[in-house]
């Protein structure tokens, strides 16, 4: 993208409503832009916005521009541009993981996650590289066939923890798709507080983005205690 038309969205026609709604895009607030001419602003924000495509000579010519407006809106930018450098290798290595089809482990997806910002990542999974274990009973599917709580044996363990397995009507083994976080369940199992501490002591530092991202499992997974009939 190399200006504002390429957006996948209509601007307000207003430059102070351009200046609202692309501050508030990039995680921005707009009242940095206030101390400074709306041409400026939306030079700036032009910038900022196609940051990512530019080049290290470039990038550095846009940040002695930034240098000029108002400290506080200058440092803002700053952010705002290695949060878009850290998202870009977010996406690099999700990439790569929705290539190979596993994670090579929980590191991988911790990095990704503390690189990330963007909600709508998803990373595909192949999940005839996953074992599943069910655990507890199997209740109908609203999609059709069984459902069941499951968890990921071996060293995937460490990043998928539980999941929900699904045994289609064609006899099949799947995994519904789930979130990457570190949200704490309510699960007083064993397995379930077990998950919880690693949870608790897993979680990236703070400092980062980390934002949670999507993780899609495609394929049939292979499960060491079948539904039996």
């Amino acid at each position: 993208m190399s200006n504002l038309s390429e957006l996948p969205y209509r601007l307000p026609e207003s430059r102070e409503g351009k200046i609202v709604v692309l501050s508030e895009m990039v995680g921005i607030n707009p009242i940095h832009f206030t101390d400074v001419s709306q041409e400026d602003a939306m030079t700036a924000l032009t910038e900022l916005i196609v940051f990512r495509q530019l080049n290290g000579h470039e990038r550095q010519r846009v940040m002695k521009h930034w240098q000029l407006l108002p400290h506080p809106l200058c440092d803002a930018l700053q952010i705002a541009s290695r949060r878009a450098i850290t998202q870009e290798r977010a996406y690099e290595i999700a990439a790569e993981v929705s290539e190979r089809g596993y994670f090579k482990g929980k590191g991988e997806a911790d990095w990704i996650y503390q690189l990330n910002s963007d909600p709508e990542l998803t990373v595909t999974i192949d999940v005839s590289n996953l074992t599943v274990t069910a655990r507890g009973g199997w209740e109908p599917d609203p999609n059709g066939g069984y459902i069941a709580r499951a968890y990921v044996t071996g060293d995937q363990y460490a990043v998928h923890g539980n999941v929900t397995v699904r045994h289609r009507p064609d006899g099949t083994y799947g995994i519904y798709n789930e979130t990457y976080d570190y949200d704490i369940h309510v699960d007083f199992s064993p397995l379930g507080i077990a998950r919880n501490v690693g949870t608790i002591l897993g979680r990236p530092p703070r400092g980062w983005p980390n934002t949670q991202f999507n993780i899609m499992f495609s394929g049939n997974t292979n499960l060491t205690n079948p539904r039996e009939r």
